[in-house]
């Protein structure tokens, strides 16, 4: 108790002896009054009239004065020594005074910088600004007066900082620069490098194109299409595995390996699914037989691995997907699965380029493959109306000959000369055509049909060639089977839903290449008018609902939603598809638009494709309207930004 005390004590007494040391002494007016004021009054000897600068009062605003006397008063250089002197007592207190009294003006005014003359950014700094506001570099320096310096060389001091109306137009005109790069849509108000309506579609084909590549994945492709992405399968499936063997949630296993947390669940709930047909079988079998725990995490992994080369090497497999595209060269179509990519039919008419290899001789290969891992008839392929047109290196050579006029009599004896043609099973058939002197090349086209005697479940693929490797290059491919087989439509709905599973690609690119799907109605052939008109007037085609369901979090979703919704409002692009739409059916429009058309008095056919395409174009605009407060919100927090503080109400 006397401890704490004490210590009670001694605080207060040095409490009281701060305060004794700041108190500031007496006015020592009289001591200036009667030892200076003859010489600094009226006089003004040496610059300074001290009893002027006395009665002011606050020594703040003179203190280069009161410093200068506190300094002669202390050196002993004033009074002058032929003038009466103060007494060292008076000298000191006069000192003690002056010291005092600043040392009081600076604690109250700390932090306060004084007379601050009003001053604008230099060109440098409006320059800088904007970039840190909007992150893009639009190069104002060039377009801005340039800026005076002032005595101590800076640009930002105010009182050399002149604003004339030419300098005031000029940042005005920033201003209507930087509005004019501003990307008011369906999302937050953003700014994009490019100015006007056509940075509106290109901002927004950049933000699709981000997110598809940082979320996405996609197989090798058609047109040279570059693979990315391709680990999440085998990241999914090493969670999937972990997951099983309880060593964490799905989302946490995710975050760990980096991987879409909803894809994860996606495999999971996939590998756990009954009934699954193959292709789709084969990826839930390989899961299930993953090594255990005990084998060692880089067993595991690897095993993952083969998982996921056989998600991505089926599909290829299936359409026997030739050399990689580049170039112009190599197999450009799309290799991806979808209804009518394995759509199969009970015959098909081929046309295939062959060239001679060895002098006059063009070898033939029939490659037939079952696909149909579940079939259980041994089919035949028919092969009739075969037909031969051989060219050299400038043009073709007369008109089509029969197969079998080139053939030699060991080849006739062996595949059958029936009027009908010849028949073959699986596997390869291969046969040697003799060209006519002077043909470097052939046209072979023929006919390959089911044999109706073996029509059963088998699907076969079915490729033509002059190389043993049926896959180099850009294969000549079909799946024949019969399509009113229940079999052959066991595997087609088994076949989706690997695909749907286990896609190949994540997503489509917003603009498809001239290879890829395209929307009903337009004609899909490659390098046809409906096609052209496609790629030329709509451009874009949304196919990501794998991506935006199965990967992509809500927030990153919305984001997608939102720079879809800006492509689509940045051209008239349901419009030209309803122009496209209605000369189709031959119907006029009579400058009814997609916003004013009313579909139900549209033919049935006709409304099938336009109501579906209004009701598109009516999200799209809601989308639009709905992101207006936003906007305005983002606005006035640009404004907080700029200026560095919060907008009063007036402002706002």
């Amino acid at each position: 108790m006397a401890a704490a005390f004490s210590r009670l004590t001694s605080a207060a007494c040095f409490a009281l002896l701060s305060t004794t040391v700041f108190a500031a002494p007496s006015d020592p007016s009289a001591t200036f009054k009667q030892y200076c004021y003859t010489c600094h009054g009226k006089a003004r000897m040496g610059g300074l009239n001290l009893q002027e600068v006395a009665t002011r009062g606050a020594v703040g605003a003179d203190f280069q004065h009161w410093q200068k006397v506190a300094a002669a008063l202390e050196a002993g250089q004033m009074p002058p020594a032929r003038m009466p002197q103060p007494t060292a007592a008076e000298r000191q207190h006069a000192v003690d005074w002056i010291r005092t009294s600043l040392s009081a003006y600076i604690q109250k005014h700390q932090g306060d910088p004084g007379r601050v003359s009003p001053r604008r950014l230099t060109s440098a700094e409006y320059a800088y600004a904007i970039r840190d506001l909007t992150g893009l570099d639009l190069k104002f320096e060039g377009d801005l007066a340039s800026d005076a310096a002032g005595g101590e060389g800076f640009t930002n001091f105010g009182d050399v900082q002149f604003m004339q109306e030419a300098n005031l137009e000029r940042f005005l005109e920033g201003a209507r620069r930087v509005a004019g790069h501003a990307i008011v849509g369906a999302g937050p108000l953003s700014f994009y490098e490019d100015p006007g309506r056509s940075a509106f579609e290109l901002s927004a084909i950049r933000r699709i194109q981000r997110i598809y590549e940082q979320h996405g994945f996609r197989a090798i492709s058609g047109e040279g299409g570059k693979p990315f992405g391709l680990d999440i399968y085998r990241k999914a499936f090493y969670a999937a595995w972990a997951h099983r063997h309880r060593r964490g949630a799905l989302e946490e296993l995710a975050a760990r390996e980096h991987v879409s947390p909803r894809f994860v669940r996606h495999i999971w709930t996939a590998m756990n699914e009954k009934g699954t047909a193959h292709p789709g079988s084969e990826v839930v079998r390989r899961f299930w037989e993953l090594p255990a725990p005990e084998a060692g995490e880089a067993a595991v992994r690897a095993a993952c691995v083969e998982i996921e080369k056989f998600i991505f090497d089926w599909p290829r497999w299936l359409f026997a997907a030739g050399d990689a595209a580049a170039g112009g060269a190599g197999d450009e179509r799309a290799l991806v699965i979808h209804r009518d990519a394995i759509a199969a039919s009970a015959s098909h008419r081929f046309r295939v380029n062959i060239r001679a290899r060895s002098g006059n001789r063009a070898q033939v290969y029939l490659n037939v493959l079952s696909v149909n891992a579940e079939a259980k008839d041994k089919p035949m392929l028919l092969w009739r109306d075969a037909q031969v047109r051989t060219r050299n290196a400038d043009r073709l050579l007369g008109p089509p000959q029969p197969l079998l006029r080139l053939l030699d009599t060991e080849t006739v004896s062996r595949l059958g000369a029936a009027p009908r043609g010849f028949t073959t099973g699986v596997g390869v058939t291969s046969f040697e055509i003799a060209l006519p002197g002077g043909a470097i090349a052939a046209e072979l086209d023929i006919t390959a049909a089911l044999d109706p005697q073996y029509s059963g479940d088998a699907v076969l693929r079915t490729t033509l060639s002059d190389r043993p490797e049926a896959t180099r290059g850009a294969p000549v491919w079909a799946l024949i089977a019969n399509p009113a087989n229940a079999g052959y439509q066991r595997w087609n709905q088994a076949v989706l839903a690997f695909a749907s599973r286990f896609p190949q690609v994540s997503h489509g690119e917003a603009a498809p290449s001239d290879k890829d799907p395209i929307p009903a109605p337009f004609d899909n052939t490659y390098n046809q008018p409906e096609r052209d008109r496609y790629h030329i007037q709509v451009k874009y085609y949304r196919t990501d609902r794998f991506l935006s369901e199965k990967i992509l979090d809500d927030a990153t979703r919305a984001e997608l939603d939102a720079a879809w919704s800006d492509l689509l409002a940045s051209f008239d692009y349901h419009d030209a598809i309803l122009r496209f739409v209605a000369e189709k059916h031959g119907y006029a429009l009579a400058g009814k638009t997609i916003a004013t058309i009313d579909t139900a008095t549209l033919p049935a056919n006709m409304r099938a494709y336009v109501a579906p395409l209004q009701e598109e174009w009516q999200r799209v605009q809601a989308a639009q309207k709905a992101a207006r407060p936003g906007h305005v919100a983002g606005a006035l927090a640009l404004a907080e930004a700029a200026w560095r503080r919060p907008l009063t109400a007036a402002e706002q």
